[in-house]
C-alpha cells in the first residue's frame, strides 16, 4: 500500500489531541447553530406557507401590498414556506433553528467525509474552522440554508465521481428547484463539470469515461424536471432575470440600499472577508497544475468566486467549493509546499498549526461557557424587565411586538405607510385585514416604486405628497430599527398627528376629516408623554440596552418637544452615564434652549464615549465659531472629520449659518 510520507510528517498528535480539538471545533459549530433567532424576514415566508396551505394553491400574483396589488410574481420559495411553517406551527422558534441545525450539520458531513480520506486532520480542522466562520453569516432563517446543504452535496458527488450517488442528485433537485431561486446552481455545476471534460477530451485527448455519459444523462433528467414547478418555465427564468438584471445595472439601487447586496471589499478587514481570500487563493494555487489536471476546480472558482464577492448574501457560496478543491487537489497543494520547505520545515508548520488550534478551541471553550452561564435582559412595553436564554429563541426586544399588539387591537383606517424592515412582519399578524405598502421583496417592487420610497425616507415633502395622493394613504407607520430622522421631521412639519410612540417605532395619522374617530381615540399630547418608571434596581443588576428609549426621546427632540425629551434623557443618563447618544442629544436640547455651557460639556461627554460622533464635532465647532468667535479651536475640532480641502468650506458654512441639521 502506498502511502504518502508527508502525511505522517503533518500528523505529530496523539489520538487524544486530535478527538479534543475536533470536540471543541464541533462544539463551536453547534454553539452558533443554536443562537437566537434575528431578523424579520422569515414571517413573510410563515405567512406564505399558512395560505399556501390553507387555499391549496401557490399565488401568481401580488396578494399582500395594496401598492402592486395583482401584480405578476413568481414565488420561488413556495415549498420551503410550506415546510416551515408547518415545524413553527408544532414547535415554534426552536424548530426554526432546529431547521437551521440540520442543514448546516448536515454540510458538516458531507464537507467532513469527503476530508477524511484527502486531508491531513489538522489541515481539515483549520479550513472547516475558516469556513464556516464565513458561512455562519447565513444564519438568519432563509432557504439559503437549504441551497447551503444541496450546493455541497452537488459539489462532492460531482468532485468524487461517485457513480450510484450521481441519481441522488435528481430528487434533491426536485426539492431545491421548489425551494429557492439558486437552484440554477445545481445545473450550472453539472454544465460546468460537462465542459471540463469537453475541453479535457478536446484538447488534452483524454477519454469520454461512463461517469461522463452518465453526467449527460443527469443534465437532460435535471432540464425535464426544471418544468416541475407551478410556475412552469417562468421558474427557469427567473434566475436567469434576477442574473441579467444585476449584470445590466438595472439592480443597483437594490445593492444601495440592501446591506447584505453590498460587496465585501467594503468591509475587507472583517474576519469573514479574510478567510474566504485565504481559502480561495489556497483553491487557485492547487487549481493550476498539469497532473492531474484542474479544468473542473477552474471553472468553478472562475465564476463562484466573483458571484461570491458580489454580495454578503452570496459570500456563502465560496468556502464550500474552496474546501472542496483544497482537499480535492491537496496532493498538488503538498507538492508546491515540497518544492519551498523541507521535511522538518512542514513538521515545524504542522506543530504550529495544532498549538494554534489548542489556542483556538481555548477560546471556544470560553465562548461555551459564557453562553451556558449568561442570557438576554430586555424591557417590555411597561418597563418590566425579563430575561431570555441565548440559544434557540428570537429576542423579543428586536422584534415591535408592541406596535404590532396595539394595531391588532385598534385597527388602522385605511391605507397606511410602513417602512421596508417592518413589512413582513405587518403581512404576518395583520393579512388579510391589512396590506403593506412595502416588504422585504424589493426586486419584486421595481425600481421606480423603490425610487419613491427612498425620497420619501429622505422627508422629501413632493414626494410624500405624491404618495399620499397616488395610493390614498392616511397614516404612517414608522419601526425603530433605523429612525428615518429625515421623515420624521417632515411628518412632524406637515402636522401629522402621533397616535402611537413606543421603544419599537411610532404611528402617525393625517388630520382629516376620515381619521377623526381614530384620532380622537388615539392622540397622544407629546407635550404629555411619559414612559413608564425603569425598575432601577434590576437594571443596574442585569444591564438591557436603552437603546430604544434613545430613540423615543431623538424622536420627541425632533418633533421639539426639548422638555420632554430631557426628562428622558436625564433617566437615561441616570441609569447610563456612558450613553454616547443620549449625551449629544442633551447636548443640541441645551444649545437650542440658549445653554451653551452646558450643551458644551454634553457634547464633549458624547466625544469621551464615542470619539467617531460626527455630529458631537459639528455641534462643538458651530459653539466655537458662533458663541466664542473662535475659528481657530473649530478648525481643530472639525479637523478630525475633514480633509483640509473641506474644512475651509464647512466654517464658512457655520459663519453663514448654513448649516443643515442632520434630522432635516
Amino acid at each position: 500500500m502506498n502511502i504518502n510520507p508527508y502525511r505522517k510528517l503533518l500528523l505529530p498528535a496523539s489520538f487524544i489531541t486530535k478527538a479534543a480539538l475536533l470536540f471543541f471545533l464541533l462544539m463551536y459549530i453547534l454553539l452558533n447553530l443554536n443562537r437566537n433567532i434575528f431578523g424579520f424576514d422569515y414571517f413573510f415566508h410563515l405567512k406564505l406557507g399558512e395560505y399556501i396551505l390553507k387555499f391549496k394553491v401557490v399565488p401568481h400574483r401580488d396578494i399582500f401590498s395594496f401598492t402592486q396589488c395583482g401584480k405578476s410574481w413568481i414565488d420561488h420559495e413556495w415549498l420551503y414556506e410550506c415546510f416551515i411553517y408547518l415545524v413553527y406551527k408544532h414547535l415554534g422558534d426552536s424548530g426554526l433553528v432546529f431547521i437551521r441545525i440540520l442543514c448546516f450539520l448536515g454540510s458538516f458531513i458531507v464537507l467532513y467525509l469527503f476530508f477524511s480520506s484527502r486531508l491531513p486532520w489538522i489541515i481539515s480542522w483549520w479550513i472547516i474552522f475558516m469556513g464556516y466562520s464565513v458561512l455562519f453569516l447565513r444564519l438568519v432563517i432563509r432557504p439559503d440554508q437549504f441551497t447551503l446543504l444541496f450546493y455541497t452535496i452537488f459539489l462532492v458527488v460531482l468532485f468524487s465521481r461517485h457513480k450510484m450517488m450521481l441519481w441522488v442528485l435528481v430528487p434533491i433537485y426536485l426539492i431545491w428547484l421548489n425551494t429557492h431561486g439558486f437552484f440554477i446552481i445545481g445545473i450550472g455545476l453539472v454544465s460546468a463539470y460537462l465542459l471540463s471534460r469537453w475541453i479535457e477530451t478536446f484538447f488534452f485527448k483524454d477519454k469520454w469515461e461512463d461517469f461522463d455519459r452518465r453526467v449527460v444523462a443527469l443534465l437532460l433528467i435535471l432540464g425535464v424536471s426544471s418544468f416541475f414547478t407551478p410556475y412552469g418555465i417562468k421558474m427557469i427564468l427567473y434566475p436567469l432575470g434576477v442574473i441579467k438584471s444585476f449584470l445590466s445595472g438595472q439592480s443597483h439601487y437594490l445593492v444601495h440600499n440592501i446591506m447584505e447586496l453590498r460587496s465585501p471589499f467594503f468591509d475587507w478587514r472583517r474576519r469573514e472577508v479574510i478567510y474566504s481570500i485565504v481559502l480561495s487563493l489556497l483553491a487557485f494555487v492547487a487549481t493550476f497544475s498539469r497532473k492531474p489536471r484542474g479544468i473542473f476546480s477552474l471553472i468553478t472558482l472562475i465564476v463562484t468566486t466573483p458571484l461570491s464577492l458580489f454580495s454578503w448574501r452570496t459570500l456563502f457560496l465560496l468556502p464550500p467549493l474552496c474546501m472542496i478543491i483544497i482537499a480535492d487537489r491537496w496532493k498538488v497543494l503538498l507538492r508546491r509546499l515540497r518544492s519551498i520547505i523541507t521535511p522538518r520545515g512542514l513538521k515545524f508548520a504542522a506543530v504550529l498549526l495544532i498549538l494554534a488550534a489548542s489556542f483556538r478551541s481555548g477560546n471556544f471553550y470560553r465562548e461555551i461557557r459564557f453562553f451556558s452561564t449568561h442570557g438576554l435582559s430586555y424591557l417590555d412595553y411597561h418597563n418590566n424587565l425579563h430575561l431570555i436564554t441565548l440559544f434557540r429563541k428570537r429576542n423579543p426586544s428586536e422584534t415591535p411586538q408592541d406596535m404590532m399588539d396595539f394595531i391588532k387591537h385598534n385597527p388602522l383606517p385605511g391605507r397606511i405607510f410602513n417602512t421596508f424592515n417592518i413589512g413582513a412582519l405587518l403581512i404576518y399578524n395583520l393579512y388579510p385585514q391589512h396590506h403593506v405598502f412595502i416588504d422585504g421583496r424589493a426586486d419584486f417592487y421595481g425600481k421606480d416604486f423603490f425610487s419613491l420610497y427612498e425620497k420619501i425616507m429622505e422627508g422629501n415633502d413632493k414626494a410624500i405628497t405624491e404618495a399620499v395622493n397616488k395610493y390614498k394613504l392616511r397614516g404612517f407607520i414608522i419601526d425603530f430599527s433605523s429612525i428615518p430622522h429625515k421623515l420624521v421631521a417632515a411628518l412632524f412639519r406637515k402636522r401629522y398627528i402621533c397616535v402611537y410612540l413606543s421603544k419599537d417605532g411610532i404611528i402617525f395619522m393625517r388630520d382629516i376629516p376620515q381619521n377623526k374617530q381614530y384620532i380622537l381615540q388615539h392622540r397622544l399630547d407629546l407635550n404629555k408623554f411619559i414612559i413608564s418608571p425603569f425598575p432601577l434596581e434590576e437594571i443596574s443588576l442585569n444591564r438591557p440596552s436603552l437603546d430604544r428609549y434613545v430613540d423615543i426621546a431623538e424622536v420627541l427632540f425632533i418633533g421639539g418637544f426639548y422638555e420632554r425629551a430631557k426628562r428622558q434623557l436625564e433617566e437615561i443618563l441616570t441609569l447610563a452615564p456612558g450613553e454616547s447618544r443620549a449625551n449629544y442629544l442633551m447636548a443640541e436640547i441645551y444649545y437650542h434652549q440658549g445653554e451653551v455651557k452646558r450643551a458644551f460639556i454634553f457634547a464633549r461627554r458624547s466625544l469621551m464615549f464615542n470619539p467617531r460622533r460626527r455630529e458631537a464635532y459639528l455641534l462643538l465647532a458651530r459653539i466655537y465659531i458662533e458663541k466664542y468667535n473662535n475659528q481657530e479651536k473649530a478648525r481643530d475640532i472639525l479637523g478630525k472629520i475633514f480633509k483640509r480641502d473641506k474644512l475651509e468650506k464647512e466654517i464658512e458654512k457655520i459663519q453663514r449659518g448654513d448649516i443643515k441639521k442632520w434630522y432635516d
